[in-house]
């Protein structure tokens, strides 16, 4: 891919993302906030993190729009090279986490329902939360030792001879050792372990609830949990696995992946597909089919009223 094509390509699906996204991420983050203001659920108090955690990517892809246009040329200065970058890398993987919130907590409210009474509680989702922002904001922040500004590096001069300045994109081999051996770190602990968490929550709510639909109850239920985690695994896998990737094979080689702008976009995709996940993890469903749900519930096993409340706020 030439010079050209790595500015233009990226530039052209981050404006056509930043259009799709932000007004849907809004939308979403205002619906969940209204239709959640007397009682949080703890899957509304994690989706509200994750749909501000894309709101703030998506306003740090803004800043990388006329970086591209320009022909990766940064005119903004070193801190705010550090701070978008910082700001795009932490909200990545802040939404990673949130999703393997989101898969935990129906994990419990599903697979264990006696003990989602105890577990499930806005207090515990909320320091959840702050607990995810703060170790994502400390381990991105740690990359910030090294100079992510490179200005003339490798004899990049605009047409007029001025040097180019790059963000993120050129370091030392000493900073290139150093940040190729941190993003694979980053990478299996913030990526790959909360994957296996998030496949192995889902094979075992899809399991349980599978159970139920053998026994004629809960069908509605499983339809929904199957749709969210078909757009969860897609947000994983479609979405930020390339990016990952990108990490594993540039610590392999010590080099910067000509492919981590493409991945990027791949990355940046997943600010469009979380309002599915919304919307499927939210709903309740309604009229007979709802109630078709509680009634299956209520015939097929003596729950307490409290714990089949606690297992329903999960869907």
């Amino acid at each position: 891919m030439s010079r050209a094509d790595l500015s233009v390509v990226p530039a052209f699906f981050s404006i056509s993302i930043l259009a799709l996204a932000v007004p849907l991420n809004l939308a979403s983050l205002g619906l969940l906030c209204t239709h959640s203001r007397r009682r949080r659920s703890p899957t509304a108090l994690f989706m509200i993190n994750l749909a501000t955690s894309d709101l703030l990517f998506l306003l740090s892809l803004a800043f990388l729009v006329p970086y591209y246009l320009s022909g990766h040329t940064w005119r903004l200065g070193r801190v705010m090279c550090h701070a978008v970058t910082t700001a795009l890398f932490t909200t990545t993987y802040t939404s990673t986490l949130l999703l393997t919130a989101i898969a935990a907590d129906r994990y419990v409210a599903i697979v264990h329902p006696f003990q989602a009474k105890a577990w499930r509680r806005e207090g515990y989702a909320g320091l959840a939360c702050a607990a995810i922002w703060v170790a994502t904001s400390s381990h991105l922040g740690v990359l910030n030792v090294v100079d992510f500004l490179d200005v003339g590096g490798g004899g990049r001069n605009d047409t007029n001879g001025t040097a180019r300045a790059t963000c993120y994109e050129s370091f030392s081999d000493r900073d290139l050792r150093f940040v190729s051996s941190y993003r694979l770190y980053v990478a299996i602990v913030f990526f790959f372990l909360p994957l296996l968490v998030t496949a192995f929550c889902y094979a075992s709510v899809i399991r349980s609830l599978s159970k139920q639909a053998a026994e004629r109850r809960g069908s509605a239920q499983r339809s929904r949990s199957v749709r969210l985690v078909a757009a969860t695994m897609a947000v994983f896998l479609l979405c930020f696995a390339p990016f990952n990737v990108s990490h594993v094979i540039g610590f392999a080689r010590t080099e910067n992946i000509w492919w981590r702008h493409v991945s990027l976009i791949l990355n940046s995709l997943n600010c469009c597909l979380d309002p599915l996940i919304y919307y499927f993890g939210a709903s309740r469903g309604s009229g007979s089919s709802g109630g078709g749900t509680r009634k299956g519930v209520n015939k097929g096993v003596n729950v307490p009223p409290r714990i089949r409340e606690e297992s329903q706020s999960a869907v």
